[in-house]
């Protein structure tokens, strides 16, 4: 399944890790603007049953443009054989509105394993080209 998500890049052309909006990661609960989780300090417990999670959508087209041109379109391609040759043991794929879906974590973890694990999808990322995207 391919799994779409606007984010910023970094100096390295791999999407910007962090916890802040437009970034690979969540937005703790406490930061300004909406958080993605409701765990606030590193250790902080993200369970896995809650729907909350970072925020991915299964289609291109259906991906919000944040004001600025600075969000690129990124994909990410999960093997529905084998979904965790990218996302590892430690996250799920969980859709809470099709095609909207969130990665969240496949158990409990404390909010700095989470984020770790997302940032650990960092190489996988692969910039949609301009013009294939929405």
């Amino acid at each position: 399944m391919k799994l779409y998500r606007r984010m910023l890049a970094a100096a390295d052309g791999k999407p910007l890790a962090g916890d802040r909006f437009g970034m690979l990661g969540v937005r703790p609960k406490g930061k300004p603007g909406r958080s993605d989780v409701d765990a606030a300090l590193p250790t902080d417990v993200v369970p896995a049953a809650a729907p909350k999670g970072m925020s991915v959508n299964a289609d291109a087209t259906r991906v919000p443009q944040p004001a600025g041109d600075e969000f690129v379109l990124w994909v990410l391609d999960v093997p529905d054989d084998n979904p965790g040759a990218v996302l590892g043991g430690d996250l799920a794929v969980e859709p809470d509105r099709p095609p909207h879906a969130v990665i969240r974590p496949a158990r409990d973890l404390p909010l700095a394993e989470y984020q770790r694990a997302l940032t650990g999808t960092r190489d996988h990322w692969q910039r949609v080209p301009e013009g294939d995207g929405p």
